[in-house]
């Protein structure tokens, strides 16, 4: 038979404040994954949560106009469903569609990921993640996207690079990590860090960190 598994199950999670009192509860349900031999899946997922603030906090934030959660006690569920195909091919992906209630309101999240193994050398992924939130302090629309290059020159040496920028905090951000491993027990890091940041949200990227390590390790044997 093409398919391999049939899984259902309900994981849950409860956190309690140190003076009495839940704070964070989350039960969800896995109705249904399925997974065939080719090692694509599909589960389908219902969440229900309770959250206990005890502070407000910021979500999102732009000149002149902030949203917070206040302080209160929410109750809100959501459900969706996640396809990933076998990460063993050439071509490979996830798609990932989640809505329901986000604290006071409501969210529609729509997310996924494309590899491509050109080789045993290169790969390249490609990810982003949306989120439409509405809520009576106001509306927002949540971004993330990041690319990853891994390039492996050969079984000791490994050239890795990700990519990554968010609308929350405007920040552009490249890590970029050189691996060594001459011998068993040996190894050698060359870092390279950078961010850009749009403090104003004018599409004004500004410089705020740069950053160039170098790590080695060396074990002993007796």
């Amino acid at each position: 038979s093409r398919l391999q598994s049939v899984y259902f199950g309900a994981d849950a999670d409860r956190v309690d404040s140190l003076d009495g009192g839940r704070q964070t509860q989350v039960v969800a349900l896995r109705p249904l994954e399925l997974e065939t031999r080719g090692r694509d899946t599909l589960k389908l997922v219902y969440t229900s949560n309770e959250e206990a603030v005890a502070r407000p906090f910021t979500l999102y934030q732009e000149p002149g106009r902030v949203v917070a959660i206040p302080v209160g006690e929410y109750s809100f569920e959501d459900y969706g469903f996640e396809i990933d195909t076998g990460r063993q091919r050439q071509y490979a992906g996830r798609f990932v569609y989640r809505t329901g209630g986000f604290y006071d309101g409501e969210r529609l999240n729509l997310g996924g990921e494309f590899v491509w193994k050109h080789s045993r050398h290169f790969t390249l992924r490609l990810a982003y993640d949306w989120n439409d939130i509405e809520l009576p302090q106001g509306d927002f629309t949540t971004r993330l996207a990041r690319a990853t290059a891994e390039v492996g020159f050969n079984s000791r040496l490994v050239w890795i690079s990700l990519f990554q920028y968010d609308n929350v905090s405007e920040v552009f951000g490249l890590h970029s990590r050189l691996h060594w491993i001459p011998k068993a027990g040996r190894e050698a890091f060359l870092v390279i860090n950078r961010s850009f940041q749009d403090f104003d949200k004018n599409d004004a990227f500004q410089s705020v960190a740069s950053e160039l390590s170098i790590k080695a390790s060396y074990t002993l044997r007796f």
